[in-house]
């Protein structure tokens, strides 16, 4: 599952922001700063990052909404029952994974919601790139506002992969670790992904109303939560797991 070199420094919009480390035609930023022939063309070649993450998933189709239930245990259709006397708002899933397997926004989005899927694992969020093209997409690791880097370390066991900034330590962590590679079928790996505070994303696409924030990060809750300025993107409902 992994397309990338050591470190995936030029996919995630985080590496935009930080206008370095890019590759590709970003509007504005770097040496390719506009889409125009003369960087297509050889001797550049250059596409857009949009283009690039195209690339890395040529099999998933888009969401076709088919199913009654795309969440663990129908909680999408818990979630979609308690918010059944609201009109459709925009969302946030955090931990989107390929935007269908154990998904609680999908419902929503068939009943008219909007909003921004953010998934750390770079295979999961090319898939989800294409399975969910209506949806804003994001490829980062949500952190607290006083995280310094730039990076942070990803482990991969599909589903139940968690960063380094997951509030699991020592034998805890290895146990769910463990159990994650037994429900992938395949051994962990180490992944360094962008990492960027909630707000940092919202403010970069101009989003300042918040509905319904859904968080499924493996123990890294209350940090994602310490990056989103409560002040201004405040969400009127909050999903999150509650395992340990």
């Amino acid at each position: 599952d992994m397309w990338f070199d050591d470190r995936p420094r030029v996919v995630g919009d985080v590496l935009i922001d930080e206008q370095r480390d890019v590759a590709g035609i970003v509007p504005g930023i770097g040496h390719f700063n506009s889409d125009k022939p003369f960087f297509r063309n050889p001797p550049f070649g250059m596409i857009t990052l949009e283009e690039a993450w195209e690339q890395y998933d040529r099999t998933s189709a888009p969401c076709d909404f088919s199913r009654k239930s795309y969440g663990l245990e129908g909680l999408d259709i818990r979630l979609s029952e308690a918010l059944r006397d609201e009109p459709p708002g925009f969302l946030i899933e955090i931990g989107a994974n390929d935007g269908l397997r154990q998904s609680n926004s999908v419902i929503l989005e068939k009943q008219g919601w909007t909003g921004l899927l953010i998934e750390a694992n770079p295979s999961s969020y090319a898939r989800c790139v294409r399975t969910r093209p209506n949806m804003m997409t994001a490829h980062a690791a949500c952190v607290a506002d006083d995280f310094e880097g730039r990076y942070v370390m990803l482990t991969d066991v599909g589903l139940m992969g968690m960063t380094d900034r997951s509030a699991f330590a020592g034998e805890e962590r290895e146990v769910w670790i463990a159990r994650g590679e037994g429900f992938a079928q395949r051994l962990r790996q180490d992944i360094e992904v962008p990492a960027a505070t909630l707000s940092r994303l919202l403010d970069n696409r101009g989003i300042s109303r918040l509905d319904l924030l859904l968080l499924g990060v493996e123990g890294a809750e209350i940090d994602v939560l310490r990056g989103l300025d409560f002040t201004r993107h405040a969400p009127r409902h909050i999903l999150a797991e509650d395992d340990y």
